[in-house]
């Protein structure tokens, strides 16, 4: 019988022979794998955490229980799991006046804890099955997936080998309306580009202010930034006075920077036991990043970022969304005429938006058709996504007017990139055709009822197998919904942007490309083609 509110009655101990797994069913249901041994009662779930088989009907080996179904084995005195996934939840139990007694009371920290543990070891080994069952265990506990989002991001910002990368992105992105099935996909897709990495070594916490990060980052230290980041995590001025304005002296890493530095925002304010991790991820990936502005080639860019300056308030005339895409020379002169005249710099970035998300809609599909040229759409992508980033950090006038001017060298550089733009089909539905990867049935569909809605699932699940591209498709879908938001005007654009990369059945591996690239490079010693 029940005693007290879950403390059970599981039977006499002398019906349980030594050794072996005896089932003992309390008066409620609840089904246990008991082992006796000496006076010693080792009590276990009976279903295996596995795929639930009776543990009941297992083996004991020493100290060792063994489910007969695949073999997963579980240590008796602690519940773990020695061989196979998820641990197996163990009960205090004693004998009293000759009958097995078990709490059963649930420690929901403990619970957590231990849950949490076994999902971390699921997704360093690439087991999806039990990364799935644990965030289901985590729901179940808190009544929502969010537990399990953030076991995902701390084992990724810990992991990850150079700091925040494409994961982290995609988790922050889709962490707010994810179901079920969607974590299943963002699990796969952050799993697998760390599987078996093991935690990087953690700066300890250093105090100083943002300027001292500012400096850490200019100078490459990177041991001394990420520490300074820790200290500074849950602080507005991590961003503000340090990052941003290291942020805006050049176009970093293709764009990641400013991207990733507002996916790490997003995470923190969503998570914010997870702020020195994230920051700690955040500030390692920028402090390896490539300065692409400062190098040859970007002269217009670098020249043009260090006269910016913010002078106005006044909108900017829809002339300036030619002259982005006209190249990248003609599209940092015309930012800084317009700077000078009194324009906003946010008002020029939403424009650099819609020249962003032209470009992409106009984008060539023959750069990945081609051999000797490593170019995908992604490429493109990122002008797009880095000026979302630019607007929704919401730097200061000053700060806004250089990343208008890099966003604008930005665009202006992928001018190669241009293809003529596939037509619209009228008359299919945007999910039929989403099924179909019929392009141009999408663009005749932007008009659809929840259109963001409908796209968000296949992005993140549908649209491409390598977490590279779904983490792109997810943050171009998401860039665009944040764009169209702000600039109404231009929704039919912005939403055509994000079916051009996301609907189309793409190559998401280069075999062929990789061994023609190296090939070439080994007979010429030159470069391959590229955007410019």
């Amino acid at each position: 019988m029940m005693i007290g509110m879950d403390e059970l009655d599981l039977g006499p101990v002398e019906a349980m022979p030594e050794g072996a797994p005896t089932l003992c069913k309390a008066a409620d249901g609840r089904r246990f794998v008991c082992v006796r041994r000496g006076g010693d009662v080792h009590v276990l779930d009976d279903r295996c955490p596995h795929e639930g088989y009776p543990l009941s009907q297992g083996e004991v080996r020493g100290d060792v229980l063994t489910c007969c179904w695949h073999n997963w084995k579980f240590d008796l005195a602690s519940g773990d799991c020695l061989f196979g996934g998820e641990p197996v939840r163990r009960y205090p139990a004693w004998v009293e006046a000759g009958r097995l007694r078990v709490d059963a009371r649930l420690d929901p920290a403990r619970e957590r804890a231990r849950v949490a543990a076994s999902m971390r070891g699921a997704l360093r080994e690439g087991s999806l099955g039990s990364v799935m069952r644990d965030a289901l265990r985590l729901d179940a506990l808190e009544g929502g997936l969010d537990p399990a989002i953030e076991v995902l991001a701390r084992d990724a910002a810990r992991r990850a080998p150079w700091g925040f990368e494409h994961g982290l992105a995609l988790i922050a992105e889709a962490a707010p309306w994810i179901d079920r099935a969607g974590f299943a996909a963002l699990s796969a897709h952050v799993a697998e580009p760390l599987l078996n990495a093991p935690e990087r070594e953690a700066a300890a916490p250093k105090e100083g202010s943002p300027g001292d990060l500012l400096e850490a980052l200019r100078d490459e230290r990177r041991g001394d930034a990420e520490a300074l980041a820790r200290h500074l995590a849950d602080q507005p001025a991590l961003f503000d006075e340090a990052l941003l304005p290291w942020l805006s002296e050049d176009l970093t890493d293709y764009g990641h920077g400013a991207i990733y530095a507002f996916e790490a925002r997003q995470l923190i304010a969503r998570f914010p036991a997870l702020a020195e991790d994230v920051a700690a991820a955040l500030v390692l990936s920028l402090s390896w990043a490539t300065r692409d502005s400062a190098l040859p080639g970007w002269g217009a860019t670098h020249r043009g970022v260090r006269e910016a300056a913010a002078v106005g308030s006044a909108p900017a005339d829809d002339g300036y969304v030619d002259e982005v895409l006209a190249s990248e020379r003609q599209a940092v002169e015309a930012c800084l005429a317009r700077l000078r005249a009194g324009v906003d710099p946010r008002d020029l970035l939403r424009l650099s938006a819609r020249a962003a998300a032209e470009r992409l809609r106009r984008f060539d599909p023959a750069w990945e058709r081609r051999l000797d040229a490593p170019v995908t759409v992604l490429d493109v992508s990122h002008a797009l996504t880095f000026t979302d980033a630019a607007l929704a950090l919401s730097p200061s006038p000053e700060l806004a007017a250089r990343f208008a001017v890099q966003s604008a060298g930005f665009v202006g550089k992928l001018r190669a990139a241009d293809g003529e733009p596939p037509r619209p089909r009228d008359g299919v539905p945007l999910e039929a055709a989403l099924a179909a990867r019929d392009l141009e049935a999408a663009l005749g569909a932007l008009e659809a009822p929840g259109f963001y809605e409908t796209l968000r699932p296949f992005a993140l699940s549908s649209a491409f197998v390598r977490p590279i591209f779904a983490a792109h498709a997810v943050k171009t879908a998401e860039a665009c919904r944040r764009l169209e938001a702000e600039d109404p005007e231009a929704a039919a654009l912005h939403r055509a942007a994000a079916v051009t990369l996301s609907v189309p059945r793409r190559p998401e591996r280069f075999f062929d490309r990789t061994a023609e690239v190296a090939e070439r490079f080994l007979e010429t010693g030159k470069p391959p083609p590229g955007l410019y």
